[in-house]
């Protein structure tokens, strides 16, 4: 019987539609999660001035939650790595993913440029993740060959991403208020941790990978 369910498993897995050059959507998928990452990242600052105001804040007060995420961001980048090569890349950066997406909703919640900066250090922490999973990612699905290029599209990925984050948030921000733009970002960032669970998939497991 068990041999069976697995000829039969087998079988269906053979008989899925393989996708030509899966690869490369696997790298747009990725990069979609890039977007998100900047679009959170970049939060803060478009809304800087508003939040100045709103929590009472003052020039050095605002640094200090500046620095509180590119600290975490320095040093989760080799931790970030560690955990993406023990439990793999989607569990890994899906984990991460969520961790930003929910602390970017909180900062909706922030009373204080101390809670904030709390908040960005937690938020810099999953984020540092962006860095190794991109390695991860055009290590684990291209050959040796192409990972130049891939590595150079990952690049205007990323570029990209920085330029499309300020308009969304602005737009963001003018609809719904400072507190609203937070959620907005950090629902977006959800959604995209849905579609990583479910599109993404190792090469070794992924049923639409042709030979």
């Amino acid at each position: 019987m068990s041999i069976d369910v697995k000829e039969s498993g087998e079988e269906a897995f053979s008989t899925r539609r393989k996708w030509k050059s899966l690869r490369w959507w696997m790298l747009a998928l990725f990069l979609l999660g890039v977007t998100v990452n900047y679009i959170t990242r970049n939060s803060l600052g478009i809304l800087a001035p508003e939040l100045k105001t709103s929590l009472n804040m003052t020039t050095e007060q605002y640094s200090w939650v500046v620095a509180s995420f590119q600290l975490a961001y320095t040093v989760f980048q080799p931790i970030c790595g560690w955990l993406i090569d023990v439990i793999g890349l989607k569990l890994g950066f899906l984990i991460c993913a969520s961790i930003w997406a929910i602390v970017c909703m909180m900062h909706a919640g922030a009373g204080s440029w101390l809670q904030l900066a709390i908040l960005r250090f937690f938020m810099g922490g999953a984020e540092a993740a962006a860095t190794p999973a991109n390695a991860k990612t055009i290590a684990d699905w291209f050959p040796r060959k192409e990972r130049p290029v891939a590595a150079g599209w990952a690049v205007v990925g990323f570029s990209i991403a920085a330029m499309l984050a300020p308009p969304i948030i602005v737009v963001a921000h003018i609809s719904f208020g400072w507190q609203g733009a937070f959620l907005f970002s950090g629902g977006l960032a959800l959604l995209w941790v849905v579609l990583w669970w479910v599109f993404y998939h190792s090469p070794e497991d992924h049923p639409n990978l042709s030979k």
